[in-house]
């Protein structure tokens, strides 16, 4: 009978455990945050914003696995992209945090879109 009562015993904490890490692995994961910059290879704005200022965007979010990152051309046949978040104008910048969509207009630079992240 004791051996029956230690067996459920350990049963029950091995399922606690079990339990225990799938809701903290829940709890723990967290979705990147998504930072979409709009621009075209005709434009002379966007050409100037991906030579210049894009690379000091790249540097300060792409090291970091809670940023994702992504260039999206207009020359690429990207509409659907464009229409999903309204972008009319390029460059832009599209930024999805925790479901919410902030989009900013112009060549934006690093410190702005990181700005506009902690404001969210």
């Amino acid at each position: 009978m004791d051996k029956v009562l230690i067996a459920i015993i350990v049963i029950i904490i091995v399922c606690a455990i079990i339990y225990y890490f799938n809701y903290a692995q829940e709890c723990f994961t967290v979705e990147p945050i998504q930072i979409l910059v709009f621009v075209s290879k005709t434009c002379p704005h966007c050409v100037d914003y991906v030579k210049d200022r894009h690379s000091a965007v790249v540097s300060k979010f792409c090291d970091d696995s809670k940023y994702a990152l992504n260039l999206i051309y207009a020359d690429e046949d990207k509409d659907k992209l464009f229409e999903k978040y309204n972008v009319q104008y390029v460059p832009a910048c599209v930024i999805i945090k925790d479901g919410t969509t902030e989009q900013l207009s112009g060549a934006v630079s690093a410190e702005t879109i990181d700005e506009k992240i902690c404001a969210m």
